[in-house]
């Protein structure tokens, strides 16, 4: 979950406690659910910011506003020879 349900910052439980109580149409089972919704309807859609910038540099449609809430950088070490990258996308995108 993006947003902490544990959070002590006011503003994220705030918007914690706005999903919650909110139908199930604000919570995603994928982010490209997400990205469908933005894509089709009025939405703004919290997400990830390297998968934003991503995506953004990749679909002139989508683009980020505003500032980061946070930032987090990611690696993956492999076995030298292994090609992982169709197994990573379909993990983290799909």
């Amino acid at each position: 979950m993006l947003i902490q349900k544990e959070s002590s910052i006011f503003a994220y439980k705030s918007m914690w406690n706005s999903i919650k109580t909110s139908s199930d149409e604000l919570l995603f089972k994928s982010s490209f659910s997400g990205i469908r919704k933005v894509k089709t309807e009025n939405y703004a859609f919290l997400c990830e910011s390297k998968l934003i910038e991503y995506m953004a540099e990749r679909d002139c449609e989508l683009v980020q506003v505003g500032g980061l809430l946070d930032e987090k950088n990611y690696g993956f070490g492999t076995p030298a020879g292994i090609n992982v990258y169709n197994i990573i996308f379909f993990i983290l995108f799909v």
